[in-house]
């Protein structure tokens, strides 16, 4: 099959996305979330065993902003929105890619009670912008959290929440309570356009439906 034909055929898919995420943009930035842009190359990645993450010279390519945006808030920003690129070793198949986009909030300075209510609206505000209903919370334990809230459809996962602070915001001097969720934008569009893999809904032109191309 020519490659040019492939290309052009995934147009909609790309629109869809493209939209998505404009969608998501207007959502964040008018409820007063500031958009960031962290390191993709960083000194090191958050201890999770089953990420293995991919090195870049003496540094790793970011497994999630997570940390840099960590930081952030540890200088005193309190609302974060990122979107970008996530890089992990080995993880391909109909739900995982080698590279991702990932969505991902974070928000600081809220009662202790209401944090679990807050990643709810949050959630909501990110299933509204995609158009997905009929999505459902569960609660996961975590090696890093303790517990983690994931956000499911149709028995997948397409996101992940957390709140703090844990042990290991002591070291950034994080002591004040804050909510995060990680979203897999790839896993997102697959099951919004009914897709059977996230390779199908991948941003990137060197594969098209999950086949490697020979771009010159």
């Amino acid at each position: 099959m020519d490659e040019r034909w492939r290309l052009a055929k995934k147009e909609q898919a790309l629109r869809t996305r493209a939209a998505m995420i404009q969608a998501m943009r207007l959502f964040f930035v008018t409820c007063d979330f500031l958009e960031v842009e962290t390191p993709l190359r960083v000194p090191e990645i958050a201890p999770e065993a089953h990420i293995d993450a991919i090195s870049s010279e003496n540094e790793f390519l970011q497994t999630s902003p997570e940390l840099c945006m960590k930081r952030l808030l540890a200088a005193g920003y309190s609302r974060l929105f990122q979107i970008s690129k996530c890089f992990r070793r080995g993880e391909r198949g109909g739900r995982h890619l080698p590279e991702f986009t990932m969505l991902n909030l974070v928000e600081m300075g809220l009662p202790e009670k209401d944090c679990q209510k807050r990643i709810k609206e949050l959630a909501c505000l990110v299933m509204e912008a995609a158009e997905i209903n009929d999505y459902a919370f569960e609660t996961v334990g975590s090696e890093v959290y303790g517990e983690t809230f994931d956000i499911v459809y149709n028995k997948i996962e397409i996101g992940s929440a957390a709140m703090g602070p844990h042990p290991l915001d002591q070291a950034w001097g994080i002591t004040v309570p804050w909510v995060g969720i990680g979203f897999g934008l790839e896993r997102i569009l697959a099951v919004k356009n009914g897709l059977n893999s996230v390779q199908k809904a991948g941003h990137s032109l060197s594969y098209m439906d999950g086949i490697r191309l020979n771009i010159q």
